[in-house]
C-alpha cells in the first residue's frame, strides 16, 4: 500500500472513531498526564456550552470548576495515586453529573500518560433514587402507624387514633373521619379538637350537602381538592372551610367489599399543598388500613354486645326460672281455690284418651281421681249421658280437626250425686306426634242449669208471650188478607193511572191513592218483618256490590251536609240472604243516622270478613261462634244512653218525635237479620254517635248476578210464556190474569192448589211457569210445586203472599229454587220478576 493510500485509511479511521465517539450521549474528555483535555466530544461540548476546539489545551480543573488548582477530591488527583478509577458527583446548573476518570497507562512500563474523562447525568436516576427512598420511608412509617392502630378494638377511640396518625403522618395539618349512619355523615373525629360552637347541624350532614365528599364516595376512588378557599362549595362544605381554616384537602373512601363505612379527609391549614401521586397512594392504603380496622372494631363491639346480651339473657333465663318457680307455687295455690278443675287432656291419633294432668277438684266433679284419668280417659267417656254422648265426640272431633275452642255441656253420671251437668271449657293445640291436647277447665254447672232453666220458663212465659208473641200474631192475622187488597188496590190503581191523559185532573188523586197504599204496604212489611215471619228468598250475595249499587241513592238521602264514606273489604266473602231485605236493613239504618246528625256529620259504612271465638262471644251473648261477613253503619250524631240501647229494638220504641215514627225500624230490621241465621248489635254512647254491626254466616255459594246489573238492553220487556196462575183471592186473581196477558203471556187461572193439580195432570196443561200464592186452602203453593215437578222437571215457580202462616208452612225461608214476591205486588216488579224467572236469570 502506498503512503497515499495508508493517508487517506488513516483519515477513514479516524473519522469512523470521532462518529463514535461523538455518539454516545455521555461528555468524554481524554487527558494528558498534565490533566489538560487533548480531545473531547459533541457530548461534552454541549454540557459545557462550548464548542469542543475551544476546551483542547484547558485543564480539566478550569474547564469544569474555574479554579486555579484541581479541587480537594478531584478523582484525577485521586487516581494518579490509586492508579484505579475514581468518582465523584457533580453539579453542573441544574442537572448533577457523575463524574469518571479512568488512567491510561503506557503500554510498555506502565507509566500513566493520560486519563478519561467522563461526565454522565444521574439527575434522573438520583431522583427516582430519592423517590424510591421516600417511598420506603413512608412504607416503613405507615407500617408503624398501622402496627400501632390493631390495639384499639374501641370505635372512638380507633377513628382519633386514625385522624392523628394521618396528621402526624404527612403533617398535613388537619384530619377528619366521617362515618356512614342512616344514609348521613356523622362526624366521629378530628384533628385539631373541634373549636368551640362548632354547629351541632355540621356533625350530622346528607351527603348530597358535601358532594366532594359524595363523589369519593360514588365511585370509590380518592379525590383531591386543590383550594377550598378558592373553589366552588355548597354551604355546608363551605362552612366546615372556613371555621377549620383549610386550604388543601383529600377525600379518602373507607369501604370494605360492598360496604361503604364512610371518608377520612387530611388537608392542609392556611396554605395549599399539592397532593403527589405517591403522597395519595400511601393515603389510600392508610385508608384501606384504616377501613380493616374500623370493621375489626366493629366486630369486636359487636361481639362485646353479644357476649353482654348472652350474660343478660342469662339472667333473663335465671330470674324466669325463679318466677316459675314463684308461679307454679301460685298456680298450685291458685288451682286449689278455683271452682271446678284444670285439666290438660291428651287425645292420640290412634283414639287413646287420658288427662295429662288433672287438679285435686277432678274428683269431685268426675267422681275418679286424678290418677285413674292420668292412665285412661276412658271412664268419663261411658259416664256422660247418652242423649249427649255423640254431641260431645263430635264436638270434640271437630274440635281436634279446626283446632277452634270446645266449650261443651252434658249430663255425667256422678257415681255418688247421680245426674250432674258439666261444664267444659278447652283450647286445643296439636302436638308433633299428631296428637291433640286441649287444655282448660271442667265445672259442675248443675245448680246454674237449674237456675237458668227457671229463669228462661219465666222470661220466655213473660217477655215472649206478653209482647213479642202476642205483637207476631197479630201482625200475622192481618197481614194476608191486608196485602191481598192492597194488591189489588194497587194493580187497579195502576191500571186506572196508566189509562188517563197526562193532563188528566184525576191522575193527581190516583197517585194519591197509589202511595197511602204503598205506605200501608211497608207497615205490613215491617210488622211481618219483626215478628220473623216474612217469607225470605235467601240467595249468595255480595254486600260490597250492594252497597255500592245503593251508593248514589244513600248520598241524596242523607243530604250534602253529611259526608257519607264506604269502607268496603277487598275480599269480601259473600252471605246467604235476601238482597231486596238487605237493601231494606240498610236504607233503614241510614235513615235513622240521618235522623241522629240533624246538622250534618259523618256517615260511615264498612264491611268486612271477622270471627266469632270464646273470647268475643264472651262479649256477644246468644252468639255462636263462626266465621262471618260484618255490616256497619256508624254516625257521628248525638248517641244514646244505656238505658235506650236496653229498648232499641223492641217494637214500637222510638227516640222520634209524635208522627215521626212507628218505632218498627229497629225491630224490623232486628227480625230479618235473625231470620236469616245472624246478630246485630249496637253500641252508643251520648254525643259520640252510635255504630250498628249486623253479622251474617259466610256462605260457599258463588254470587249471581240479578237482572237489574244486566244492562236493560238486553232485556226482553214481554214474552209469550204460559203461566198458571194460582190464587184464591178471586179479585186479586182477575187482576193478575188482566195484567199477565197485557204484558203478552198466556194465561191459565185457578182458584186453588187442587184446582191446578186436575188442570196440569188431567188436563194435560204443560206451563213454562207458576204463579202461586203460598197459603191457600187444601193444597199450599210449595206442597202444589213439589207435585206439579214430579210430572213437569225443572217447572219454575213464583210465590207471592202477605203472609204465610208457620203452623201450616214451618220453614217459610223458601228455596233457592224458587222465586218468591212480596204481597201487595207492585205490577212492574212482577213483571221485570218473571222476566228474570223465564230469561233464567233466577
Amino acid at each position: 500500500m502506498t503512503k497515499t493510500e495508508l493517508h487517506l485509511e488513516a483519515e477513514r479511521v479516524a473519522k469512523e472513531w470521532q462518529a463514535t465517539f461523538d455518539s454516545t450521549r455521555d461528555a468524554i474528555f481524554i487527558l494528558d498526564e498534565d490533566q489538560r483535555i487533548t480531545r473531547c466530544n459533541k457530548a461534552a461540548g454541549q454540557i459545557l456550552q462550548r464548542p469542543c476546539k475551544e476546551l483542547i489545551g484547558i485543564r480539566c480543573w478550569e474547564m469544569m470548576h474555574g479554579t486555579e488548582e484541581p479541587i480537594p477530591p478531584c478523582p484525577f488527583v485521586r487516581m494518579r495515586q490509586s492508579p484505579q478509577r475514581e468518582t465523584m458527583e457533580l453539579l453542573i446548573g441544574e442537572r448533577l453529573f457523575e463524574v469518571t476518570v479512568d488512567p491510561i497507562l503506557d503500554a510498555d512500563d506502565g507509566r500513566l500518560v493520560g486519563a478519561v474523562h467522563v461526565l454522565s447525568d444521574i439527575t434522573e436516576r438520583k431522583r427516582a433514587e430519592e423517590a424510591l427512598r421516600k417511598k420506603s420511608e413512608d412504607l416503613a412509617a405507615l407500617l408503624e402507624i398501622t402496627s400501632a392502630l390493631a390495639p384499639f378494638h374501641e370505635t372512638e377511640t380507633l377513628l382519633q387514633r386514625i385522624v392523628d396518625s394521618a396528621v402526624q403522618f404527612l403533617q398535613s395539618g388537619s384530619g377528619a373521619i366521617y362515618l356512614l349512619e342512616d344514609g348521613h355523615l356523622v362526624l366521629k373525629a378530628t384533628f385539631p379538637p373541634l373549636p368551640p360552637g362548632f354547629p351541632e347541624e355540621l356533625r350530622r350532614a346528607r351527603v348530597a350537602d358535601h358532594p366532594h365528599i359524595g363523589l369519593a364516595l360514588s365511585i370509590m376512588s380518592p379525590q383531591i381538592l386543590a383550594d377550598a378557599q378558592t373553589a366552588d362549595l355548597t354551604p355546608a362544605e363551605r362552612n366546615v372551610v372556613d371555621m377549620r381554616g383549610l386550604r388543601s384537602l383529600l377525600y379518602l373512601p373507607l369501604h370494605r367489599m360492598d360496604s361503604t363505612l364512610g371518608v377520612l379527609i387530611v388537608g392542609t391549614v392556611d396554605s395549599p399543598h399539592e397532593f403527589s401521586a405517591e403522597e395519595v397512594a400511601v393515603y389510600r392504603t392508610l385508608a384501606n388500613q384504616a377501613a380493616i380496622e374500623i370493621e375489626e372494631a366493629h366486630r369486636f363491639e359487636q361481639k362485646q354486645r353479644d357476649l353482654a346480651e348472652l350474660e343478660r339473657q342469662v339472667q333473663v333465663r335465671e330470674q324466669t326460672e325463679k318466677a316459675l318457680r314463684e308461679e307454679r307455687d301460685r298456680f298450685t295455690r291458685i288451682v286449689a281455690a278455683v271452682p271446678g278443675a284444670i285439666c290438660l287432656f291428651r287425645r292420640n291419633p290412634d283414639g287413646f284418651a287420658r288427662f295429662t294432668y288433672a287438679s285435686p277438684a277432678i274428683e269431685d266433679i268426675y267422681g275418679l281421681s286424678p290418677e285413674e284419668l292420668e292412665r285412661d280417659a276412658s271412664a268419663v267417656r261411658e259416664r256422660i249421658h247418652p242423649d249427649d254422648l255423640a254431641q260431645v265426640a263430635a264436638q270434640i272431633a271437630e274440635s281436634a280437626q279446626t283446632l277452634l275452642p270446645w266449650r261443651g255441656e252434658f249430663r255425667f253420671a256422678h257415681p255418688q250425686k247421680g245426674e250432674v251437668w258439666i261444664e267444659t271449657r278447652f283450647i286445643p293445640s296439636r302436638e308433633a306426634d299428631g296428637s291433640t291436647v286441649w287444655s282448660g277447665i271442667v265445672l259442675d254447672v248443675s245448680d246454674r242449669k237449674q237456675a237458668e232453666r227457671e229463669r228462661d220458663t219465666i222470661q220466655g212465659q213473660l217477655y215472649q208471650a206478653q209482647k213479642v208473641e202476642s205483637i207476631g200474631r197479630l201482625a200475622g192475622g192481618v197481614a194476608h188478607d191486608f196485602n191481598n187488597q192492597l194488591s189489588i188496590i194497587l194493580g187497579y190503581a195502576d191500571n186506572v193511572l196508566n189509562h188517563l191523559h197526562n193532563a188528566d185532573p184525576l191522575r193527581e188523586d190516583v197517585q194519591q191513592i197509589l202511595e197511602a197504599a204503598k205506605r200501608s204496604a211497608k207497615l205490613t212489611h215491617q210488622l211481618l218483618a219483626f215478628s220473623r215471619k216474612q217469607t225470605l228468598q235467601p240467595e249468595a250475595i255480595d254486600l260490597n256490590a250492594l252497597v255500592d249499587n245503593l251508593k248514589g241513592m244513600l248520598q241524596r238521602l242523607v243530604g250534602e251536609d253529611t259526608d257519607l264514606e264506604l269502607r268496603l273489604s277487598g275480599d269480601l266473602a259473600p252471605v246467604m240472604a235476601d238482597p231486596n231485605q238487605m237493601e231494606h236493613i240498610i236504607m233503614n239504618l241510614v235513615v235513622n243516622a240521618r235522623d241522629a246528625m240533624p246538622s250534618g256529620g259523618k256517615l260511615t259504612i264498612e264491611t268486612m270478613n271477622t270471627e266469632l271465638d270464646e273470647t268475643s262471644l264472651s262479649a256477644q251473648r246468644g252468639a255462636e261462634p263462626g266465621d262471618y261477613v260484618m255490616l256497619a253503619v256508624t254516625d257521628t250524631g248525638c248517641g244514646m244512653d244505656e238505658q235506650v240501647l236496653m229498648h232499641i229494638f223492641e217494637p214500637f220504641f222510638t227516640t222520634k218525635g209524635r208522627g215521626k215514627g212507628t218505632g218498627l225500624g229497629l225491630s224490623t230490621v232486628e227480625g230479618i237479620v235473625k231470620q236469616s241465621g245472624g246478630y246485630v248489635w249496637a253500641d252508643s254512647r251520648p254525643g259520640q254517635g252510635a255504630s250498628f254491626r249486623i253479622l251474617l254466616p259466610r256462605t260457599q255459594a258463588e254470587p249471581r248476578v240479578r237482572l237489574d246489573q244486566v244492562p236493560a238492553g238486553e232485556r226482553t220487556q214481554h214474552g209469550r210464556q204460559h203461566i198458571l196462575l194460582v190464587e184464591d183471592e178471586s179479585s186479586l186473581r182477575g187482576l193478575l190474569e188482566r195484567v199477565l196477558a197485557t204484558l203478552g203471556y198466556l194465561v191459565t187461572s185457578a182458584a186453588n192448589g187442587g184446582e191446578a193439580l186436575l188442570l196440569v195432570e188431567e188436563g194435560g196443561l204443560e206451563p213454562d211457569l207458576v204463579v202461586s200464592d203460598v197459603v191457600m186452602p187444601g193444597v199450599d203453593g210449595p206442597t202444589l210445586a213439589a207435585r206439579l215437578r214430579h210430572r213437569l222437571p225443572g217447572l219454575k215457580t213464583l210465590y207471592m203472599s202477605g203472609y204465610p202462616d208457620d203452623l201450616i208452612i214451618p220453614d217459610v225461608v223458601l228455596g233457592t229454587d224458587s222465586a218468591f214476591i212480596q204481597k201487595p205486588v207492585d205490577m212492574s216488579v212482577l213483571a221485570a220478576k218473571l222476566r228474570e224467572i223465564l230469561e233464567g236469570s233466577l
